[in-house]
């Protein structure tokens, strides 16, 4: 109950993999081979639309860093599509620790853009723009020792008791 993951699909044909949704960060990263730890990883030569970009890419995290070079491809969410969607192929996971016993394969994070370090859109800022939400909002239903749900674009009306106050944010944190 400490980290909810689900599954995207990156690449032509769609690779799965299973990413956490990290409301802490704004990068889109996912292992390739190298970086798998034996784990899925995203083949980028196995994809008729990935495009490599020459900006490297590195974040570290409380658990350590990683490295790679950033790319464009397709990425499906579930029935959301977004197309030269830019996100990092990872090479170096070795400096986080455990890494081989998560079992998610990278992150996908939805935070403010200001946390982003990609040349291109955050995954939620591509989807807005994209018109593929219905509202520039997702909605997070946690729950314990059961499947959870991430609903992009609003929330699930069967997970929401009394109504909601909405505040417009001062500035990004």
């Amino acid at each position: 109950n400490m980290g909810y993951y689900g599954e995207i699909r990156v690449g032509t044909p769609g690779q799965s993999l299973a990413v956490v949704f990290d409301t802490g960060s704004s990068n889109l990263w996912v292992p390739t081979k190298q970086g798998s730890a034996g784990k899925p990883f995203y083949a980028s030569s196995n994809s008729s639309t990935h495009e490599t970009l020459a900006t490297p890419f590195q974040i570290s995290y409380g658990s350590g860093d990683v490295t790679g070079v950033y790319c464009r491809d397709t990425l499906s969410i579930g029935e959301l599509q977004l197309t030269n969607s830019t996100f990092a192929e990872v090479d170096t996971t070795n400096g986080l620790h455990n890494w081989g016993t998560m079992p998610f394969d990278g992150v996908l994070g939805l935070g403010f853009p200001v946390r982003s370090s990609s040349p291109g859109l955050s995954v939620m800022q591509a989807l807005v723009q994209s018109g593929e939400l219905e509202k520039p909002v997702f909605g997070f239903y946690l729950a314990r020792d059961m499947p959870g749900e991430l609903v992009f674009g609003g929330v699930d009306p069967a997970h929401v008791a009394g109504e909601f106050t909405w505040l417009d944010g001062m500035r990004e944190a």
